[in-house]
């Protein structure tokens, strides 16, 4: 039968129609996502998923740069995968760096990696099972004489599918054998042991011949066989020569470290568990030259013997010590701001309203004034500077036309008092504010808050610029504060006695330059170099 408009089509069982393979795009963005959101879903998903399980081979690409990434111990968020697929020039082909970022988008949580990986490897079994099928019919449309041989390839295809999750493979007896016979007539000749390369544990050297290519040894231990400290034991940032304490790190869950090679040499590395050892007692250990740590009694030490734990050590007995840590900050601050710090560090007093300095250098307390007065809105007081005691800086914020302008305020809030007929308590009522902020606001002696200075405004039907030029901007101006102070407690300084001051934070992260310039000036005013009767030399604080 013909209709009319349209040709008859006979399909008949050798006809095939095309379609498209199994997958999911959305699946595989989205545990590409999870991977850059969480280095737990990487382990959760990289021994089931592989790159070619991928229908995408851009997303198999970007797959790839993540687990190298994690193998180096690296950060696998998106900036740090796009550097690495630029590296190997693939960045483009796999759609730039806004792919890369929607990747991480797409998806609201790491919690269903291992649902998404799930997906993707059900999908990438059924197109290898397609293959397979394919590749059997062929087998049977060409018509081999040996039917049997057919059937064994067409059954090898099938179970090459089936074990294609499985990365064990099989290996004859026979090639066994002869790697067993090898590995003893070496044993032999050497008249040693260890055929691989040594651990430097003798007692696994003696379990494993030594380490050899494609073993993989499984090591298990209690917590307490590992280095264990105290948790606030400081660790300096090998990259920024920051400090940190063992619980921050522990907390964080990534950090690099500066470790002891065989060479002697300290080189940067990234551990590879982090395990809490739970409640233990520590041991404070401390050196001739003054350096102290804790430790539990099975942290190991380097002595001439070798590594030995605390329990083994005895007073006297002597340990390894880094001379130098080769470890160079990369922050940057204002030359002035490293000289003040160091010189209130040493000579500051930092106890009162606004820091003080006090020097009997005139050098010093020259350079001090240069430096303190670079800061905005600041003025020095020289105290005793023809008298009998030793000179003293006081710094503090500079009042030019500060007062008369909180007059003119308090003037403006009155005017318009007297104008709309309002006594000082109506005003406060209307603001729900007390009336003693109000007498200080009319009288010129208080700095409204922006939150009062709003509710003062709403009460008048007056605009902030009305009162103030500036309006808002113009109170905050008002409320002068010593830049200098406010700069000391950010770095922890401020309030601090003699005894109480310690090194900030920032300083062990400055640049070489920098901090050269701070311990310069800090060891001009309490350092000293001196050369005995002996001619030894020394440097002190």
């Amino acid at each position: 039968m013909v209709v009319a408009g349209k040709s008859q089509r006979n399909l008949d069982a050798g006809a095939s129609v095309e379609r498209i393979p199994p997958h999911n795009i959305e699946a595989e963005q989205s545990l590409l996502g999870s991977m850059m959101i969480s280095e737990d879903a990487i382990s959760i998903v990289a021994e089931t998923v592989k790159p070619e399980d991928f229908y995408k081979e851009s997303h198999a690409r970007v797959y790839n740069a993540i687990l190298n990434l994690w193998s180096r111990g690296e950060p696998t968020d998106p900036i740090t995968v796009s550097e690495d697929l630029k590296t190997t020039g693939v960045l483009e082909d796999v759609g730039g760096k806004p792919y890369i970022h929607t990747l991480m988008n797409v998806v609201p949580t790491a919690a269903n990696a291992k649902y998404y990986a799930e997906i993707v490897e059900r999908n990438a079994v059924l197109r290898h099972l397609i293959k397979a099928a394919t590749s059997i019919a062929g087998l049977g449309y060409e018509g081999a004489e040996d039917v049997e041989q057919v059937i064994d390839k067409a059954e090898s295809l099938i179970f090459g599918v089936s074990q294609k999750r499985i990365s064990e493979k099989f290996t004859h007896i026979k090639d066994l054998l002869a790697e067993s016979f090898e590995q003893i007539e070496k044993l032999y000749e050497k008249k040693t042991h260890v055929t691989g390369t040594p651990s430097g544990f003798s007692d696994l050297d003696n379990l494993t011949s030594g380490l050899h290519p494609s073993d993989l040894i499984v090591i298990a231990g209690r917590p307490s066989m590992g280095k264990c400290v105290a948790f606030d034991t400081e660790v300096i940032d090998p990259y920024t020569g920051a400090i940190t304490t063992m619980e921050e790190i522990f907390r964080r869950k990534s950090v690099s470290l500066l470790s002891l090679k065989k060479s002697l040499k300290l080189e940067v590395m990234q551990p590879a568990v982090f395990v809490d050892d739970g409640i233990k007692p520590v041991f404070e250990v401390k050196t001739a030259l003054g350096r102290e740590i804790e430790t539990t009694l099975t942290h190991p030490f380097l002595t001439l013997e070798g590594w030995k734990p605390l329990s083994e050590l005895n007073a006297g007995d002597r340990i390894g010590v880094p001379r130098i840590i080769p470890v160079e900050g990369t922050f940057d601050m204002w030359e002035h701001e490293a000289k003040t710090m160091a010189y209130l560090l040493a000579d500051g007093g930092l106890t009162s309203a606004n820091p003080r300095f006090t020097n009997g250098n005139t050098r010093i307390m020259e350079d001090f004034i240069a430096a303190v007065t670079k800061f905005p809105g600041i003025k020095v007081n020289i105290e005793n500077k023809n008298g009998p005691k030793t000179a003293t800086c006081c710094v503090s914020a500079k009042t030019r036309g500060h007062n008369t302008r909180i007059t003119l305020l308090g003037r403006g809030v009155k005017e318009i008092l007297k104008h709309l007929g309002l006594t000082q308590l109506q005003l406060a009522q209307r603001a729900s504010i007390s009336l003693g902020t109000v007498q200080l606001m009319v009288n010129g002696n208080y700095v409204p808050s922006d939150k009062t200075f709003l509710r003062v405004c709403t009460a008048t039907n007056k605009a902030p610029e009305f009162f103030i030029e500036g309006g808002l901007e113009g109170v905050d101006s008002l409320r002068r504060k010593n830049v200098v102070t406010e700069w000391l407690k950010e770095h922890q300084m401020m309030g601090k006695t003699a005894q109480e001051k310690t090194i900030p934070e920032v300083v062990f992260r400055l640049n070489r330059k920098k901090l050269a310039l701070f311990l310069n000036r800090l060891f001009a005013c309490d350092g000293s170099a001196y050369v005995n009767s002996r001619g030894s030399y020394g440097i002190s604080f």
